[in-house]
């Protein structure tokens, strides 16, 4: 019985490594492309932005320009419920682990209404002090377009500190490399989520997102490998449950008789002895 314990936690051990490495997603940046820019590209899961919501929420990113998909509920169906850029990402980190952190700006999807309204201001401010409000236009990897009240003007990246809007998100996420990783040369690792936290506030709709709407062959290619990776880990994590449920108290039981046998003597319960006889003597 004692093989068959170190069996299951042989395989339940396996099984933490396989989830946690099923559930990862390859990410590479190129701190040298795009100009000296970077280039973040790659997929990692995703629960909340601002107050959408989702258990099956996923990211795509290529050459800076994301997407974030939301899947139902039975996974047949992927909503890329907000698309845009990535921009001002930065490389931390050491050893065979990195962090990058940037800034994502939202121009698109079902759900930016959600999280943003016309209405909102949005401030730049730039890196001499200086705050520029209105409405951004475009975000690229070289500059920022902002429509002011004076006009539109565009910004050198350069020069951008930061930006405060509802659709623009700090971007956050750790990135595992299998050697020790050389800053100055393009990464490649995994990233099991990316996390995004708000720069600042707007008019913010408390709905959550709802995805009823089939997206393209490629956006369901682009996330299914994700999900279904996490299907067969739920399965097999479910089995490993079952297994142990089973055969641990079968082996509790076996080592108690084990413990109790040879033959010694068994313990015989009796009961109560008959009340005694009690005489009484007549009063005189």
């Amino acid at each position: 019985m004692k093989s068959i314990s170190i069996l299951l936690s042989c395989v339940l051990a396996t099984q933490v490594v396989l989830c946690e490495a099923a559930l990862a997603g390859t990410i590479k940046y190129d701190p040298r492309a795009n100009n000296g820019a970077g280039s973040l590209s790659g997929e990692a899961a995703v629960n909340s932005i601002g107050k959408l919501k989702s258990d099956r929420g996923s990211v795509s990113i290529q050459n800076n320009k994301i997407d974030v998909i939301f899947a139902s509920a039975d996974l047949t169906q992927k909503t890329p419920v907000l698309t845009g850029t990535t921009f001002k990402t930065k490389e931390t980190g050491h050893g065979k682990t990195a962090r990058l952190t940037g800034l994502c700006f939202f121009r698109d999807g079902s759900s930016l209404n959600e999280i943003y309204e016309t209405s909102t201001t949005e401030t730049v401010k730039l890196t001499n002090g200086d705050d520029v409000t209105g409405t951004i236009s475009d975000v690229t990897q070289d500059s920022l377009r902002i429509d002011t009240p004076s006009g539109a003007r565009t910004i050198d990246m350069a020069n951008v500190d930061t930006v405060l809007s509802p659709r623009v998100f700090r971007y956050s996420m750790s990135v595992s490399s299998p050697a020790a990783i050389d800053f100055s040369q393009p990464l490649s690792g995994d990233a099991a989520e990316i996390t995004f936290a708000p720069t600042g506030t707007g008019i913010i709709k408390a709905k959550t997102s709802t995805t009823t709407t089939k997206t393209t062959a490629s956006t369901s290619t682009r996330t299914g490998r994700f999900w279904t990776k996490k299907k067969v880990i739920i399965t097999i994590v479910a089995a490993v449950v079952i297994a142990a449920a089973i055969a641990i108290p079968i082996a509790v039981a076996c080592g108690t008789a084990h413990h109790h046998g040879g033959g010694g003597t068994p313990i015989v319960f009796r009961g109560a002895p008959p009340p005694a006889h009690i005489v009484v003597d007549p009063i005189p």
